[in-house]
């Protein structure tokens, strides 16, 4: 078993220049990375990356169920890549669907739209079979719906290989330095940070030695006078470059020691959620997908754009946020969620419409997660439909609901090689995996956020176990007790703990006269989970009253 740096900051370091020095293949000149996929096959199977096509073909989706709609994921990890194919009985240009008419890509990371030939001229009856049949490539690659050239790491072109393998060498050596220094940094209790701590860990300046830029240009920015929002796109060289550099940090945070947990224990549908590039990522040509593309690139399949994994590192370290095990660090960072999500504010607008984005991130698309963790400036105040106005001028970790939080623990996490799958069971959750194979889960996105106001609530309370969340949103096939269900994690941790803001919002009751149905604490716990008299039921106004008087009665409200 590895140690990590914060268990044995020497072991770790001698971990780095092993792997910095070379292969421990008898002189071979065998990259490191490679050596070290080969001997993990299972992180190798699921490094997957839709190449770009040779050719835009027309299909037409062939599982409407699974790929048709936004959000929902590809194949089953576990499939293979080769499946032999059954044509319809119609006829075809001959040799049109023989591997031997498709060349394995070759080309460089910045291929585009641009340099794709023209479409196949395939028969109407072909574009009419609605389940169309993948189409076999030679050495086992598949295709995706939209003719992009599904690879697994076995199967990348040498020249994406090279661009993993270079990202990969950088952040090794950034962790030979980081790594050591985190581990001083914890050791002191985050006290005392050691001389080049701050270069290390920044989440301002991204420290990597070919930097992308952050955010990446948004190919199909919105347009504020056109109703709906559409999906943001990133070039293809922009989205591999991404990629690409997200995994070689993920890689180079398993090998260098950097956690004190490993891959190891991890199954393939949660080594998946890390490393399978479809899942944020989905090459889309223009016009002819369910997302309604204007252009051809890679969708982003995420409420949020990812930030480059060096600027996230930064900002786990600097908030000391990467603990004794996964479960730790998880609850450590939904600590700082709670301590600094706001928000955004709906049923509100500016006073000249805006693109989605500038007005919270000034970006043109999904939020970016950088912007996020660092705090922006709303652009201008926004107004009631009744002649109110809201304007914000302090920094805030602004977030878009629960959908953006849930992809901003999905996209924060994995850098440090925790899933965090997200979930919509009528809102946005997570599904994370902790150690040993262990999976806990959240009610709502919005959880951390809906639980400021109670810092007496431990974040970790929030947390189902596994079980728990199945019963409660996998297993679970009734829309109303779903929508009942979002709201029950913060309203039974409200009933439990019964913190200072609900013994508040009881005096108040109190004092004002209102009834249990039209009272506060009802409102607080939530009308949409419980009814007033499932409440009274259980207790909630006599064991609010108890404690009160514990304190000395409202007078120590105000009340």
């Amino acid at each position: 078993m590895k140690k990590s740096c914060l268990l044995s900051a020497t072991t770790a370091l001698f971990t780095v220049l092993t792997l910095t020095m070379g292969p421990a293949q008898g002189g071979s000149n065998t990259h490191p990375l490679d050596v070290w996929l080969a001997d993990h096959p299972a992180v190798a199977a699921v490094l997957i990356w839709e190449f770009p096509p040779k050719a835009e073909i027309p299909y037409i989706p062939r599982r409407p169920v699974q790929w048709g709609v936004p959000s929902i994921h590809p194949d089953p990890v576990d499939l293979p890549l080769y499946e032999q194919f059954v044509l319809p009985e119609i006829d075809l240009p001959p040799g049109i669907f023989d591997s031997s008419s498709t060349v394995a890509y070759s080309g460089p990371a910045e291929t585009t739209s641009q340099d794709l030939s023209q479409p196949l001229d395939l028969p109407i009856e072909l574009l009419a079979v609605k389940r169309l049949p993948r189409h076999r490539l030679p050495g086992g690659v598949k295709k995706s719906e939209y003719g992009a050239e599904i690879r697994a790491w076995n199967k990348w072109p040498e020249w994406e290989k090279q661009v993993l393998r270079a990202r990969y060498t950088d952040y090794l050596s950034w962790a030979q330095t980081a790594c050591v220094l985190y581990a001083d940094y914890a050791n002191s209790g985050f006290t005392i940070k050691p001389d080049g701590f701050d270069a290390a860990f920044s989440s301002i300046n991204d420290v990597d030695p070919v930097p992308v830029t952050d955010p990446p240009i948004n190919i199909q920015p919105d347009d504020p006078l056109v109703p709906k929002i559409p999906w943001a796109m990133l070039t293809s060289a922009d989205a591999f470059a991404l990629y690409a550099r997200l995994v070689a940090a993920q890689l180079a945070v398993e090998t260098s020691g950097c956690v004190p947990w490993s891959l190891e224990d991890y199954d393939t549908a949660d080594l998946a959620l890390l490393f399978d590039g479809r899942f944020t990522f989905r090459y889309v040509p223009a016009g002819i997908s369910l997302w309604h593309t204007t252009e051809t690139g890679y969708l982003l399949d995420s409420g949020v754009t990812p930030a480059p994994p060096l600027v996230v590192l930064g900002f786990l370290g600097q908030n000391g946020l990467i603990g004794a095990d996964r479960e730790e660090s998880l609850i450590r960072f939904l600590e700082w969620e709670r301590e600094h999500l706001t928000h955004v504010i709906g049923g509100a607008a500016p006073a000249n419409p805006l693109p989605a984005g500038i007005l919270y991130w000034d970006y043109n698309g999904r939020p970016p997660v950088s912007r996020m963790i660092n705090g922006t400036h709303m652009a201008e105040p926004i107004y009631y439909s009744w002649g109110s106005s809201f304007f914000d001028p302090e920094p805030r970790h602004w977030y878009n609901g629960c959908g953006g939080a849930s992809f901003f623990n999905y996209h924060v996490l994995r850098v440090m090689n925790i899933a965090a799958e997200p979930t919509v069971y009528h809102h946005y959750q997570n599904r994370f995996a902790i150690d040993g194979g262990v999976h806990v889960g959240s009610c709502h996105g919005d959880d951390p956020y809906a639980l400021q106001a109670a810092p007496e609530i431990p974040m970790a309370a929030s947390l189902l176990d596994d079980a728990t969340f199945h019963a409660w949103f996998v297993n679970q096939t009734d829309e109303t007790q779903l929508k009942k269900t979002v709201g029950r994690c913060k309203g039974d941790l409200y009933i439990e703990y019964l913190p200072q803001i609900l013994l508040v919002k009881h005096c108040r009751d109190l004092w004002q006269g209102d009834d249990h149905a039209n009272s506060e604490v009802y409102q607080w716990v939530g009308t949409k989970t419980y009814t007033v008299e499932e409440l009274e039921a259980i207790g909630l106004w006599t064991n609010l009253e108890a404690e009160v008087e514990t304190l000395g009665g409202c007078e120590v409200f105000g009340y």
